[in-house]
């Protein structure tokens, strides 16, 4: 795992002077901690202070990866999980909540220590929302790994929670990239 600070710039100051950890988060193949500007290193080396970790997912398997690294990361430090679930309007079809359950179980293991909600709207803005919502102390989420022109303007999801959210988060890759990487991961990036 690599840490690393942010400033948390967004708009016009983003666009004129880019982020350092947005550019390692797009090409890293390690697992980036960035911990915003503002957060005292007493606040990041407590780690008896995480208490809730944040997972979004949404099912696909580099979200799943970064949710088997969220569940790890929330073990080792006796916090617990929240697995955010958002259903995006313009997919079809209802999840059924049963079936997404036992999904998550089956990633998680079952017992004590997660739990899921399912929320509908924008995943933009509900899981922004979620990570300043004060009850978060760490943010898990799955990293795509891309060159810069591929979300220069918008931004992924991981880049928008870079750009505004008050509380560290973990960015795990989710593999290899393809335009600018011509050789595999090593088996132990994988796990």
């Amino acid at each position: 795992m690599m840490v690393m600070g942010t400033h948390n710039r967004a708009g016009l100051r983003r666009l004129l002077t880019r982020s350092v950890c947005e550019g390692v988060i797009r090409r890293s193949e390690i697992p980036l901690l960035a911990v915003p500007e503002g957060k005292g290193a007493t606040d990041v080396a407590d780690v008896t202070a995480v208490a809730r970790v944040l997972a979004p997912w949404n099912g696909s398997p580099h979200a799943t990866r970064a949710l088997r690294w969220a569940r790890e990361l929330s073990l080792s430090l006796g916090a617990a999980l929240d697995v955010l679930y958002v259903e995006e309007p313009e997919r079809e079809g209802s999840p059924d909540e049963a079936a997404l359950r036992k999904r998550v179980a089956s990633v998680l293991g079952t017992g004590d220590g997660w739990t899921l909600s399912m929320r509908r709207g924008d995943a933009r803005v509900l899981i922004a929302e979620a990570a300043d919502s004060g009850r978060y102390e760490l943010a898990v989420i799955s990293a795509e790994r891309r060159p810069f022109a591929a979300d220069s303007v918008r931004g992924s999801m991981v880049e928008r929670l870079l750009r505004h959210a008050k509380i560290p988060l973990l960015a795990v890759p989710t593999g290899r990239l393809l335009s600018l990487r011509k050789r595999p991961l090593p088996a132990a990036a994988t796990r």
